[in-house]
């Protein structure tokens, strides 16, 4: 009989009852994140004894909050916890849907406010050409970003005024509230973030190896108490490239 153990980053487990911290509201709370779905009806059932499993495919920490439990146990778990900040999350159960919502009325949704998006553009570029590359984040995203706690980029970019123009406009077209900050790094700093994608153009004109990927972590790595990782490598639409950093503990933890 197969163990999901609940390690640090555990992507699979039952929602533990032990302590003040148990219950699917204070879990939801430690993640800043948005709920989808019956969060009162699942923290009736928990309180009732029934058994919740927590699918945890971006392995944010959630450790406080979850016990190990057999495969069986799990995945027969009348109630489901679904901590996804990515639409189409692999590693989930089949009958955990998340494309449109939770896919099920004994699903909950978490939608931790846990990546950063980076961002890589020519001097003076322009609010339309800005707004295509972003509108290409939709399939990873969602209609609604809301998992982006900030958006970063090397400092003479983060004064654009047609990237600045995109950024709002993405936002508030999604129905997001409150724009996320954007933070600009000198090229000195983010010459010192190893990149996976390498960029010739990049070190050439501004002296560092990347700027999207490399923005991406080191915000992330600001923002959050763990260390980041890409969920998104760098990729380059209509001239914009566009990386994504996941924070695996977020700073509100």
């Amino acid at each position: 009989m197969s163990e999901h153990r609940a390690g640090p980053g555990t992507r699979t487990g039952l929602l533990s009852g032990e302590g003040g911290l148990a219950g699917p509201r204070a879990l939801a709370e430690s993640l800043d994140a948005e709920v989808e779905g019956d969060l009162d009806g699942c923290l009736a059932a928990f309180a009732r004894g029934v058994p919740v499993a927590v699918h945890n495919p971006g392995g944010y920490v959630v450790d406080r909050f979850v016990r190990a439990g057999t495969a069986e146990r799990v995945e027969g778990a009348s109630w489901n916890v679904v901590i996804s900040d990515l639409t189409g999350d692999a590693g989930l159960p089949g009958d955990v849907g998340l494309t449109g919502g939770t896919g099920d009325e004994r699903t909950v949704r978490l939608v931790p406010r846990g990546l950063v998006l980076g961002i890589g553009a020519s001097s003076g570029v322009a609010a339309g050409t800005a707004s295509a590359a972003l509108a290409g984040l939709d399939e990873l995203l969602g209609p609604r970003p809301r998992a982006v706690r900030a958006v970063a980029t090397v400092d003479r970019r983060a004064r654009e005024p047609g990237l600045r123009a995109a950024l709002r406009e993405y936002f508030l077209a999604r129905g997001v509230d409150g724009e996320p900050p954007l933070r600009g790094y000198a090229p000195e700093v983010l010459s010192a973030v190893p990149v996976v994608s390498p960029s010739v153009s990049a070190r050439s004109a501004l002296g560092t190896a990347g700027v999207a990927e490399a923005a991406a972590l080191r915000a992330a790595s600001e923002v959050g108490d763990g260390g980041p990782r890409l969920v998104l490598p760098k990729a380059v639409v209509s001239g914009v490239t566009l990386a994504v950093a996941r924070i695996p503990a977020p700073a509100s933890c």
